[in-house]
């Protein structure tokens, strides 16, 4: 009989050590270790492959084999780890086999890959690899295995090895909510009262109001509330007050936008300087972004504009082009991969970039599926930096949704992802994001961390009815901000956070206090002190939309073709002729504030009761300004006209496309808008512009010249994006409000209070205090320079006593009056006449109280 060869230890030499042995290091383990790795034992220890005595002896699966595998095989193989894509938690997970095939061949079991990987001599095949900290099977437990493979690898009905783990649902789902109760009407209120019950805990108890005033204010548009509308919200007894502030403050549409802003920039890696911007290597999506806020555009289009991008958008999905030779797994359609699952569903997908997931079930192939929607051209698929010679199918990671065509073009495959990314049945799509919110607002999310959405929330009812309620509600972001800020939930008093949260299992118990961001931090330094600088880094239209055409669901405006007719033979044709517009509008006061947006094919002119309008690049086609009307419009009737220029027997049409809004009275707003209610007349010509025949009452706009607009559908040739038109209007003659830190390029004293480089998805912002923060806040450079500039500010409003300046400043800051032993520290501190420098160190000392810089 011949001789079996049997790893038995692990002894390497020269205090070689290994605790995790990886693939590019077996060669050097394998020489220095070669000669002490093995011995040859002989054929009497019983050990062969041939059948033993007691082949016949049934075999006891749960006592004798099932022991034997976890005890070898479970480290790299059971529970969460697959290494290979190899599980053996199930009998199908184990008789699916690994990405290299299947471990087992009913026809010809003695064959089996399994077999061979534990016989094997080789210790870069053998199973389990051979380490100092892992015993290697005993004979008698490889002669078990041996018998139990030449069976057919029996196994107990169902027996698994890994106990059945949370699995979150892919669907949405709305929990029965439980019966109203006296005070617990809200939806949230009312399932987190069975929560409280269930975990014996009571429920937290409601912050007064100038506790709440001040964290919603913070929480919603960034910036602390001045003192005389927070007096009257404490004084106002009205029981829906609350509600009513949250209404009005999401109203405020340039400081949420501005303030949300951090938000959206930190979670789509936008930025305005850094990594990628000097070589050209990455975009920005800043002005898109930044209009999507302020018109507060559904959360599913957002998210369909920058999955199959736009040249606005494109700048999220292309990512970041590094400098130099990266990683297989940091190429341009990896990075698509892992920053549409990171972002919009809260999946991991960077450990499945480099090779199956060791802390989620992500594949491999799950990355690159999705990469290969992205790619240009095909692409191959590297496991821990080494090519393994396949090629990735598009794909996309919820099939029971829908499918790419692998197929289809490019385009066509961005289209079906941007589909099933917000597909209604995508419920991992509408939780991720009110998760986010949830965790943005109360300071730990329903899922913790926010970036593993398969992890078990705290409350699956919770976050099931907000994910519910979001796409019931249109995907309107503001409908979920106003759903949790109006909970008892978030309105209670902030709890501290507790030291053992990554022991003990979560128990809700009320919001978190949580730490300002840097650019809340700065804001009301700024906001307090009058010091907000006048401009700003972020290329973007800053301002009020216009209400009319940025809300409406549909747009209405319609492209006009002008074609100047063709001349009969013999005759003159008139030089420089042009087609002219009209329409006549009824006001019925005169606007106080206008804007809009006229675009054409051509060089267009607008003029309104005669007079032209003037603006850079208005009339330019694809490009865009604001229009400054300056009280053109009258109350009674107004007359538009729009100048075509048109070229005779020309066979191109040229085309107009007007949209204004107009602000009357109050909210009211009135929509002008191309459409084939206006009237054409091609009778004109340049001189006639000139010697002032398109007056209102001129002879030529008699009837009988004019005919009816023809309208068209968008010309295929423009190039135009409506969508993109109703973004970029703005309210014009409207003063910029100040500028905001969101809007500018991270300093040193943003950097070192959290702001990230956004080199990477951030999603969530360090809490702790850091010893460079401390630092940097006592007697770094740039505060100095933002304190010494807002002393100069508060010096010159002339404050009648030192006890008044002490009030105005916490007020404004601190949302209360100094108390007694307050008042006298300052007091003592300023002295009679306070010097700038004093105001200095009592602002200083103000800013860097907690209480400041601390959402509570």
């Amino acid at each position: 009989m011949s001789p079996v060869i049997y790893p038995f230890k692990f002894a390497p030499r020269s205090g070689f050590f290994l605790g995790v042995i990886s693939l590019p290091m077996i060669p050097l383990i394998r020489t220095v270790t070669k000669s002490s790795l093995f011995c040859l034992l002989p054929a009497a220890a019983g050990l062969s492959l041939q059948a033993a005595p007691d082949r016949d002896l049934p075999l006891d699966f749960v006592h004798q084999i099932a022991p034997v595998l976890k005890e070898h095989c479970g480290g790299c193989h059971m529970g969460d780890k697959k290494k290979g894509a190899f599980s053996m938690n199930t009998s199908a997970s184990f008789l699916a086999g690994s990405e290299n095939g299947k471990v087992l061949d009913p026809s010809a079991p003695h064959k089996s890959v399994l077999l061979e990987a534990l016989f094997s001599a080789d210790p870069d095949k053998m199973m389990p690899p051979p380490a100092k900290d892992r015993a290697r099977p005993t004979p008698a437990q490889l002669e078990l295995l041996r018998r139990w493979v030449l069976a057919g690898t029996p196994w107990e009905a169902g027996f698994v090895f890994q106990k059945a783990t949370y699995q979150a649902p892919v669907k949405p789902r709305l929990p029965v909510l439980p019966p109203v109760s006296p005070g617990l009407e809200h939806p949230l209120d009312r399932l987190l009262s069975a929560y409280y019950t269930k975990h014996g805990v009571p429920p937290p108890k409601l912050a007064d109001d100038t506790s709440f005033a001040r964290r919603i204010h913070l929480d919603l548009l960034g910036v602390l509330p001045l003192p005389q509308a927070l007096d009257e919200f404490v004084n106002d007894k009205t029981p829906d007050k609350r509600t009513r502030l949250i209404d009005a403050l999401l109203e405020r549409r340039t400081e949420y936008a501005e303030h949300w802003l951090t938000f959206w920039n930190d979670l789509l890696r936008n930025d305005y300087g850094g990594t990628g911007f000097i070589t050209g290597g990455r975009k920005q999506i800043s002005n898109w972004l930044y209009q999507s806020l302020i018109s507060n555009q559904p959360y599913h289009q957002m998210v369909r504009e920058i999955v199959n991008p736009s040249p606005e958008t494109e700048g999220f999905a292309q990512g970041i082009t590094w400098r130099g030779t990266v990683s297989a797994s940091q190429t341009r359609e990896v990075q698509f991969s892992q920053s549409i699952s990171q972002s919009f569903l809260g999946i991991n997908m960077k450990c499945a970039s480099c090779h199956d997931s060791f802390v989620d079930h992500w594949k491999l192939t799950d990355a690159y599926g999705l990469a290969a929607i992205y790619a240009e051209n095909p692409i191959e698929i590297a496991r821990c930096e080494k090519a393994t010679g396949k090629m990735a199918i598009p794909s996309w990671p919820f099939p029971e949704l829908g499918q790419i065509d692998p197929e289809a073009p490019r385009a066509e495959r961005l289209k079906q992802l941007a589909h099933l990314m917000t597909h209604p049945d995508n419920g991992w799509f509408s939780r991720t994001i009110v998760n986010r919110f949830w965790a943005a607002l109360l300071g730990r999310g329903l899922v913790h961390p926010v970036d593993a959405m398969g992890t078990e929330p705290w409350s699956e009812e919770v976050l099931d009815y907000l994910g519910w309620d979001l796409a019931h509600q249109g995907f309107n972001l503001k409908s979920t901000l106003r759903l949790i800020t109006t909970s008892l939930a978030y309105q209670a008093e902030t709890v501290s956070r507790v030291k053992d949260d990554a022991t003990a299992p979560f128990v809700f118990r009320g919001p978190r206090a949580r730490r300002m961001t840097a650019e809340q931090f700065i804001d009301n330094v700024w906001q307090i002190t009058g010091t907000s600088p006048k401009g700003w880094d972020a290329p973007v239209r800053r301002g009020e939309p216009l209400l009319g055409l940025l809300e409406s669901r549909e747009w209405s405006a319609q492209w006009i073709s002008a074609t100047a007719p063709t001349p009969e033979p013999g005759s003159k044709e008139p030089k420089g002729r042009v087609t002219v517009l009209k329409k006549v509008v009824s006001l019925p006061t005169k606007p106080t504030r206008a804007a809009g947006i006229l675009a054409g094919s051509g060089d267009l002119r607008l003029f309104i009761n005669g007079t032209e309008v003037k603006a850079p690049h208005l009339l330019r086609f694809g490009k865009t300004s604001e229009v400054k009307f300056d009280g053109m419009f009258v109350a009674g009737e107004n007359t538009l006209t729009v100048v075509v220029p048109t070229t005779p027997g020309k066979p191109e049409v040229q085309m107009a496309l007007l949209a204004l809004d107009l602000r009357l009275n109050g909210d009211a707003v009135q929509t002008i808008i191309s459409d084939a209610t206006w009237e054409l007349s091609s009778s004109f010509t340049e001189a006639m512009l000139k010697e002032g025949k398109l007056a209102p009452k001129a002879p030529e706009f008699k009837a009988g010249v004019w005919s009816p607009a023809s309208v068209t559908a968008e010309p295929a040739m423009s190039g135009l994006d409506t969508r993109q038109l109703r973004r970029e209007m703005v309210w014009a003659n409207q003063p910029a409000p100040p500028a905001r830190a969101s809007l500018l390029k991270a300093d040193l004293l943003m950097r070192t209070l959290g702001r990230p480089n956004r080199d990477q998805i951030v999603t969530n912002r360090p809490q702790d205090l850091s010893t460079l923060e401390a630092l940097d806040l006592s007697a770094g450079a740039r505060l100095n320079e933002i304190l010494s500039a807002g002393a100069k500010q508060v010096a010159s409003q002339k404050f009648a006593s030192a006890s008044e300046l002490v009030d105005w400043l916490y007020l404004r800051s601190l949302c209360r009056k100094p108390l007694p032993e307050e008042r006298s520290a300052a007091l003592e501190m300023l002295g009679e006449k306070p010097t700038p420098q004093m105001l200095e160190d009592f602002l200083w000392a103000v800013f860097v109280l907690p209480e400041f810089q601390l959402v509570r």
